[in-house]
């Protein structure tokens, strides 16, 4: 694992001081990325949460799935949008 990290943290510092490296585009696709996945993961957290093997006692309640699940739309719609942006041709870079 740790020789994992150490190689892709190289990677990443031998990028960046790459001269004329495209760091604003990098930093902006990657978060473009981070968008694109946080409604999966927010639904296998969701499903995670209610796993009474898993959480025990600690299970969501009627009232926290419903925020999650409002918190899950709203990204997700969000991201859609975002996509939709994307294809248009609307981004800056």
């Amino acid at each position: 694992f740790f020789w994992l990290y150490a190689v892709m943290i190289l990677i990443g510092a031998g990028a960046v001081l790459t001269p004329h490296f495209p760091v604003w585009t990098v930093m902006y696709l990657s978060q473009v990325g981070n968008g694109i996945l946080l409604p999966l993961i927010l639904f296998y957290m969701l499903r995670l949460v209610n796993d009474k093997e898993v959480m025990g006692e600690f299970v969501n309640t009627k009232n926290q799935n419903i925020v999650a699940w409002m918190t899950i739309s709203v990204v997700s719609v969000l991201t859609l949008v975002m996509v939709g942006f994307l294809l248009a041709g609307a981004n800056s870079f």
